[in-house]
């Protein structure tokens, strides 16, 4: 089968001809549904708090890891079996499948690699990610706005930039070979989830976690917390109705595009964009379904908060240094340049790997990406180093 995304068919679907206009909103409005869930899910996990997030990188707290893995893996183990099954199912991952790969050989390794490293560090300084800031955005956490700010003065600078620097984004651009493993994807991916969910089901046992929060609550909407495991399993679920309607799995960092996408024929004309920037080949209804994702994910967070009556309790980056293992700052101007930057060096990052911790992590990943599987090692050693020196500078300064 050809590499080339345009060549793949299916049986029962003509994905040449022209839809109609249910059939054009439909790969656009199910993960914006989604992302709502999506948005509930991550606040239940605890993922979106920044003590969790940095706790993670300082190896006190494995909330973060425990999600990641059991999201990986279920989102591995739907991709093995599915590419498995003949008819529309199995042909819409394979599409997927195949989609992943084709849009990672356009980007080389050597700026995946930088770009991760960079989206680690931001992690560690913002205690966020491109996906969890929207979930700190409905949970009410404090010092969100410039993170906010951030993300999106590091999306427009790389904009900026990105015609200029097309020879670094091509560094090291891996040709995928038709086929790279021993065995057939289905089965490695099969593999692969059976050793995430396994090592995060160990996790949920007996690695410690932080969060603070109780479960005396017995109805599973008001729940303060699920265990991490069940929300990363419940991640991978909703994987399913993603790649079925758009025939990609979930990536979170784009979604700062969809704002400036509607303006890109503006800032091509003034020369500040290139004309073969991806965001100037997007349409109007592509631009849309990003920020309504965006806003569906805000009030899913915002819904799971205030049915556990956990809204704007989850402190932010100021908080007070009482807990020796921990950099935190204690100023508010501290916490604004530190929310800012980091959020900066998130989004330009993340788009210099052409991904983040979702897009890489939770999707690319199990799909088997080779950029992917580059990029999750990159951004955890780029998290974990700056979480360290922060850590240093901290035992130094109190």
């Amino acid at each position: 089968m050809s590499n080339d995304t345009e060549a793949l068919t299916y049986p029962d679907l003509d994905v040449r001809e022209k839809r109609s206009l249910i059939s054009k909103l439909f790969p656009v409005l199910t993960p914006v549904a989604v992302n709502f869930l999506v948005g509930f899910v991550f606040h239940k996990a605890r993922v979106f708090e920044p003590r969790v997030i940095q706790d993670q990188l300082l190896f006190v707290d494995f909330t973060m890891l425990e999600f990641f893995l059991a999201g990986a893996g279920a989102t591995a183990f739907f991709a093995g079996v599915s590419t498995a099954i003949k008819g529309f199912w199995g042909d819409k991952f394979r599409y997927a499948e195949k989609n992943v790969k084709n849009r990672q050989k356009e980007r080389g390794l050597f700026s995946v690699m930088i770009g991760s490293i960079l989206v680690g560090i931001g992690m560690s300084v913002s205690g966020a990610c491109p996906g969890t800031l929207y979930c700190q955005m409905g949970s009410g956490v404090s010092g969100w706005y410039y993170i906010l700010a951030g993300a999106i003065t590091g999306t427009f600078t790389y904009l900026m930039m990105e015609k200029h620097i097309s020879t670094f984004l091509h560094a090291w651009r891996v040709q995928y070979p038709e086929k790279y493993f021993p065995i057939s994807f289905s089965k490695i991916a099969v593999l692969a989830s059976t050793i995430f969910l396994t090592a995060s089901t160990l996790l949920n046992i007996y690695a410690p976690k932080s969060s603070g929060i109780t479960n005396a609550d017995s109805n599973i909407f008001t729940l303060g917390a699920w265990p991490p495991v069940v929300a990363g399993v419940l991640f991978g679920v909703l994987q399913i109705p993603v790649v079925l309607s758009s025939g990609s799995p979930m990536g979170m960092s784009s979604t700062v595009l969809g704002l400036f996408a509607p303006f890109s024929k503006l800032l091509v004309k003034a020369r500040l964009l290139s004309p073969d920037s991806t965001i100037n080949k997007w349409t109007l209804l592509n631009s849309f379904g990003k920020v309504a994702g965006v806003l569906t994910m805000i009030a899913g967070a915002y819904v799971s908060s205030v049915l556990s009556d956990t809204f704007a309790t989850v402190p932010g980056l100021i908080s007070d240094i009482s807990v020796p293992h921990h950099p935190y700052v204690v100023s508010v101007a501290e916490a604004g340049f530190q929310g800012f930057f980091g959020g900066f060096l998130l989004l330009f990052g993340a788009r210099l790997a052409d991904g983040c911790t979702s897009g890489h992590g939770l999707s690319g990943f199990p799909f088997m990406g080779i950029n992917s599987i580059v990029a999750v090692p990159f951004i955890f050693a780029g998290g974990i180093g700056a979480m360290q020196f922060m850590k240093a500078i901290a035992e130094i300064k109190y």
